[in-house]
């Protein structure tokens, strides 16, 4: 019995051994996306779990590499994680600028609570011959790939993450609509050309003000309204709303700055970041 016991116990050591010579499961991924002769291979290791390493992203066009590098970004340099975390697709190409050179478009995510989502945008420079990246820190919102004027050419539809905890907490925030476009290279701020949604998302945070008013919970709400609002020109609107809601107390919550204070906080808030001029 005793050798048999010996016998056993060497088998079992011989495979523990065997098991560890193997080479450990590789946690390596790749998405993949094409538009026309561009393809882009977006290739990490890691888990959402464990997180990600070894980000990379090549782009080929007609088959050639022309485009080849680790991912790093200003926001979470090279500890990013892929925004779709190998759920969802983090890569897409899209022709943003309607040129018929489609874009590359990369999400990634920095982690942390409502932080932080970001994207390199790819674009071909046909002088240099060489892809340029424009980096775009979201926050918490991120952002959705729409068509909005069915021009043909989408539109990066997001909110400004700046109003973030600037008056209230983060449940009570309201940030206000930001649309983004792409064109050649560049990334510009083109709200202000969509008037409807601009008034819809307004009306929005008005509706949450008055709902949390009773609380004195809405000061987040007001100023994502009053930022619209303000985009839309309606500055008396403005100053007769915010008066209104400081002679009846709705802007007393002991957390935040509140009454007159308040007033004169989001005022300097709003022309700092383009919203007053």
């Amino acid at each position: 019995m005793g050798a048999e016991v010996t016998r056993a116990l060497l088998v079992l050591a011989l495979a523990l051994l065997a098991a560890c010579a193997l080479p450990a499961a590789s946690s390596a991924a790749t998405e993949t996306a094409s538009s026309g002769q561009i393809t882009a291979h977006f290739n990490y290791e890691g888990s959402q779990s464990k997180g990600y390493s070894n980000l990379a992203l090549t782009i080929n066009r007609a088959g050639a590499t022309a485009y080849d590098a680790p991912v790093n970004t200003s926001l979470c340099g090279n500890m990013c994680w892929p925004a779709g975390s190998g759920q969802t697709p983090s890569v897409a190409v899209r022709d943003l600028d309607g040129d018929g050179d489609p874009e590359v478009l990369l999400d990634l995510y920095s982690g942390g609570a409502h932080c932080c989502f970001v994207s390199d945008l790819l674009g071909w420079d046909p002088d240099s011959g060489i892809y340029r990246v424009v980096e775009k820190t979201w926050g918490d919102p991120g952002y959705n790939l729409v068509d909005l004027n069915g021009d043909g050419r989408p539109e990066l539809k997001s909110a400004d993450d700046r109003f973030a905890y600037q008056f209230e907490s983060y449940a009570f925030s309201g940030l206000p609509l930001q649309i983004w476009r792409y064109d050649h290279g560049k990334l510009s701020d083109v709200t202000k050309q969509f008037p409807a949604l601009i008034r819809a998302d307004a009306a929005h945070w008005l509706k949450q003000f008055k709902r949390e008013a009773r609380h004195r919970l809405g000061a987040g709400f007001l100023a994502a309204w009053a930022a619209d609002e303000e985009l839309l020109g309606r500055r008396r609107l403005v100053s007769s709303t915010l008066k209104n809601a400081v002679k009846h107390k709705q802007l007393r919550d002991p957390g935040v700055a509140h009454g007159r204070k308040y007033l004169r906080a989001l005022m300097s808030f709003l022309r700092k970041n383009g919203y007053l001029s």
